[in-house]
């Protein structure tokens, strides 16, 4: 199989696949106008305008995050959004992406 690429989540076998691979979750980085990526951890996330639109967009913002115990451990970088609960919601869902993405890929959008 191969050496996972960096910063793609990769399934756990007991727990299945991540959010991310399933459409649900992304990670925004921040690049430089030449593009090289910033560490997460020098930029200063207390960029409201980001995180109140996916908000709005009804996606939970990652650097809430804590553990079992309560305990914070933000995922700055990570927005998810929580699946349709119906196998046919899901299923409508998908077929809705894949189409925006095709209407893309054929300049329509």
């Amino acid at each position: 199989m191969g050496t996972p690429t960096p910063n793609i989540p990769v399934a756990d076998l007991k727990r299945g696949p991540s959010w991310h691979q399933l459409g649900y979750a992304t990670d925004l980085l921040v690049a430089t106008q030449y593009g090289k990526t910033i560490d997460q951890t020098l930029f200063t996330w207390d960029a409201p305008t980001i995180v109140s639109v996916m908000s709005e967009a009804g996606f939970q913002w990652g650097g809430t995050f804590t553990d079992a115990n309560g305990n914070p451990t933000p995922d700055v970088v990570h927005f998810q959004i929580k699946p349709p609960s119906s196998y046919s919601d899901r299923r409508a869902a998908a077929q809705r992406v894949e189409d925006y993405f095709n209407n893309c890929m054929n300049g329509a959008q």
